[in-house]
């Protein structure tokens, strides 16, 4: 049942990803959902959720991504990372391990989860899950260009996948982030 339930998943996040345009999936996911729970030592900020149309034949599969920013409580050290996740259907896990900048640049890669599902015998096909946290450099963030910031993510199987997280989905995450700082500076100045 529980296989049957991940591969409608799959398939849903699959026809859900072909309803609605690049655009409206940016403009949606540009709606920053802060969590400030006092038991956890840092204020979160996330974006919504991109899925991206499923990859090519070859790659036989689609991915999605979010941003998630930081703020130490203690400290107000900010940090981000780029929740990436994909699924496809192969005989061989790939392994998405790296993930490098557009100058080349090694990205620390953490939380890294892999999950295999519903395997035909006939065909030793099954449904792969990956999931990573990407950090990011929130000055490099910040300073991307009107295309957005680039970065490719590399399976130790198969080619490589580029991504871009869109300027306007960066522009609107720290705009929560640096006024949810600012409206958390001003109650904690206050008398």
């Amino acid at each position: 049942m529980v296989l049957r339930q991940v591969a409608i998943a799959f398939f849903s996040s699959l026809a859900l990803t072909a309803c609605a345009s690049q655009e409206q999936q940016i403009a949606a996911a540009s709606q920053i959902s802060k969590t400030d729970d006092q038991f956890q030592p840092f204020r979160r900020y996330t974006t919504g959720i991109i899925r991206n149309p499923p990859l090519d034949a070859a790659s036989n599969g689609n991915y999605e991504m979010e941003l998630i920013s930081q703020v130490d409580r203690a400290s107000g050290a900010h940090g981000v990372a780029l929740q990436f996740t994909i699924h496809y259907f192969a005989s061989l896990k790939r392994n998405y391990n790296e993930a490098r900048n557009a100058k080349a640049e090694l990205l620390p890669v953490r939380g890294v989860y892999h999950k295999k599902y519903d395997c035909t015998k006939s065909t030793g096909i099954c449904i792969f899950q990956e999931a990573m946290l990407i950090e990011l450099h929130e000055n490099e963030l910040r300073a991307a260009g009107n295309g957005g910031y680039a970065l490719k993510m590399f399976p130790v199987i198969g080619q490589g996948i580029p991504l871009t997280i869109p300027k306007s989905l960066i522009a609107s995450l720290y705009s929560a982030v640096d006024a949810g700082e600012k409206q958390v500076a001003s109650v904690q100045q206050k008398p």
